[in-house]
């Protein structure tokens, strides 16, 4: 049976005078099944990439401190309105919540509080957590999705949009789907597939990029992929040596695949490859 949780949202703002944050943990709490919980972010290179200049101490003191004030609220709640080994009063644990949640001008802050239904709260804790601080659902397939609109939006303003269309090239042996292909005599002929290389992580990056290497080999061995394949690379900034290590690396196994790569804004190389 679903339960009423409520939850907030933790940011981190350093700068109080630009008013910018990163949402950096969620807390929790179910009255009904005697539940509080919380979840922070673990890694901090993300953070101090987006506030550039920033000393990672700043992050890691601050997140230390602000964990071990939820520890204790976590223990008193529990010794106190949500201990189950008597009845639970909702009302004050609620009212506890509240305040803890209350919006204050700190490092550690919270959001606006909101509430959602769920069986397991626990599970549901991990859930928002994905949601807002891991952002689950700007994964690599949708971050793709929004390149693929973009060269969909540029080849129509083109007039090229009705040559390029989503396509399967194969055979029954092995095939991959590509969002832009152009035929002639259902030979596939030029494919341009955008490629999300801007990972949070090196590993992601080579793990992305070996997918769709191992992809083009194959292909390739096969005498399956026409000579003229484009693939626009949405990469990750040129100061952070280790994703941007990752990055060129995967770049260059794709171009020693006789592919050419070229950096998703370059639109005039994108045109000037589909209209050929």
């Amino acid at each position: 049976m679903k339960q009423v949780c409520q939850y907030a949202v933790v940011q981190f703002m350093p700068y109080a005078e630009t008013r910018e944050f990163a949402n950096v943990g969620v807390v929790l709490m179910c009255p009904e099944a005697g539940f509080f919980g919380f979840k922070l972010l673990k890694r901090y290179g993300r953070v101090t990439r987006f506030f550039e200049g920033m000393e990672r101490r700043i992050f890691l003191e601050g997140k230390q401190l602000f964990q071990e004030e939820l520890t204790r609220v976590r223990s008193l709640l529990k010794r106190g309105p949500l201990d189950r080994r008597r009845e639970v009063d909702a009302t004050v644990a609620i009212r506890q919540f509240a305040e803890l949640v209350r919006r204050r001008e700190t490092l550690f802050r919270f959001d606006e509080p909101g509430v959602v239904m769920a069986e397991e709260p626990k599970a549901c804790l991990d859930e928002l957590y994905g949601f807002y601080v891991e952002r689950e659902f700007a994964t690599k397939e949708y971050q793709e999705r929004l390149l693929d609109k973009a060269v969909r939006r540029l080849l129509f303003g083109a007039k090229l949009g009705d040559r390029y269309r989503e396509e399967v090239v194969g055979d029954d042996m092995f095939h991959a789907r590509f969002p832009f292909v152009a035929t002639q005599d259902d030979t596939p002929v030029r494919i341009i597939k955008p490629l999300f290389l801007a990972q949070d992580d090196p590993e992601r990056i080579y793990s992305h990029g070996d997918l769709w290497i191992s992809k083009f080999h194959r292909l390739r061995s096969r005498d399956l992929l026409p000579d003229a394949v484009l693939l626009p690379l949405d990469a990750p900034p040129d100061n952070d040596e280790k994703r941007y290590k990752a990055f060129t690396d995967v770049a260059q196994e794709l171009a020693d695949l006789n592919i050419e790569v070229v950096a998703a804004p370059n639109t005039q190389r994108i045109l000037d490859f589909a209209r050929a």
